[in-house]
């Protein structure tokens, strides 16, 4: 007498319905990440012994332009996907303008695809910054009792503080593969010395399709 198959098929059947899950569960997901460019700024690249930090004292361009600033990252590359992302982190400090206020360090990423100097995303919507910049550090203002309070450690006022870290990122949306010139501006908001040192930069590129790339979503609603 043979024995009944149903628990057989059962197993089948599960398993043939786990992996459709699977599949539509793979179909929605992010693509994989393909790191395009990976770059360090800390010493002098000929010499290998001046280690140097990035400094400006250049206020931002004009709001709604993506100019200004000190350019100081710049890298024309294929980019294989319609999707970029641009990655900086390091350490940083700013010092006192001659408004009396700890300068903000600004940074902006731009991207040229051979139509000119746009903004990776422009961050509109923000009042104490120009279109597309982000502030990655600002200090306590000299008096505020904040760090080295009174004194400063050599000309930055008392808002000095040494070593902060700082990190960005953008994401982009691409209208096709091709070359993609990236560069990053580094401002002051008020013209006191800013500079970051011991950076690092990635860029990377996925095949990501809408909705799931670059997508502007609005804050949830309060409960």
């Amino acid at each position: 007498m043979k024995r009944p198959q149903r628990p057989i098929l059962t197993i089948l059947l599960a398993a043939a319905f786990g992996l459709g899950i699977s599949t539509v569960v793979s179909a929605q997901a992010l693509g994989p990440v393909h790191r395009l460019a990976a770059d360090f700024q800390w010493c002098d690249p000929v010499t290998l012994i001046n280690c140097f930090e990035i400094n400006t004292t250049v206020l931002p361009g004009p709001d709604g332009s993506p100019s200004g600033g000190l350019v100081t990252y710049e890298k024309t590359l294929f980019v294989p996907h319609r999707t970029l992302f641009v990655t900086f982190s390091g350490q940083g400090d700013t010092h006192e303008g001659e408004d009396g206020e700890s300068a903000r360090l600004q940074m902006l990423c731009t991207i040229d695809t051979g139509e000119g100097e746009a903004f990776c995303n422009p961050n509109t919507g923000l009042v104490d910054q120009p279109t597309g910049w982000m502030t990655l550090l600002k200090q306590p203002n000299p008096g505020s009792g904040g760090c080295n309070a009174g004194a400063g450690d050599g000309q930055g006022g008392s808002g000095d503080c040494h070593d902060n870290t700082l990190y960005a990122t953008w994401c982009i949306p691409l209208e096709g593969p091709g070359p993609v010139t990236v560069r990053l501006r580094l401002a002051s908001s008020n013209g006191g010395i800013v500079f970051y040192e011991r950076a690092h930069i990635y860029i990377d590129s996925t095949p990501n399709r809408p909705p799931n790339r670059c997508t502007n979503l609005a804050a949830p609603l309060a409960s």
